[in-house]
């Protein structure tokens, strides 16, 4: 064999290994670098969401009363208030009223059996 021969054949083989590489990069590679972008694309939101709210916990924000209220005027919130306190009377005094009614069965069963 002459020396300029393997050198040849080396230099050969390793510009066909560059161009597998390359090749091997440009086809596969290329499809995990999208899917990878793509996983980021499709994560922004929930991060951008995480973010937000991980920031307002750092700056020690907390919503004070009346901060939620909007479309709320001051008149429907006292009626739907009253509403909501009545409801809880009446349904207290079903309550108590069944309580006493059970109280008087048993008791009237105790006489009755003895």
């Amino acid at each position: 064999m002459q020396a300029s021969t393997w050198r040849q054949e080396l230099t050969e083989l390793l510009e066909a290994a560059a161009a597998a590489f390359v090749d091997f990069w440009k086809r596969d590679m290329v499809q995990v670098g999208l899917a990878v972008l793509m996983f980021l694309a499709l994560a922004a939101p929930l991060l951008v969401v995480i973010l937000l709210l991980w920031y307002l916990d750092y700056t020690g924000w907390r919503p004070e009363r009346g901060f939620y209220t909007i479309g709320i005027s001051s008149e429907s919130f006292v009626s739907q208030a009253r509403f909501l306190a009545a409801a809880s009377l009446v349904f207290r005094a079903r309550e108590s009223s069944a309580v006493d009614l059970l109280a008087s069965e048993c008791d009237s069963s105790r006489d009755s059996g003895s």
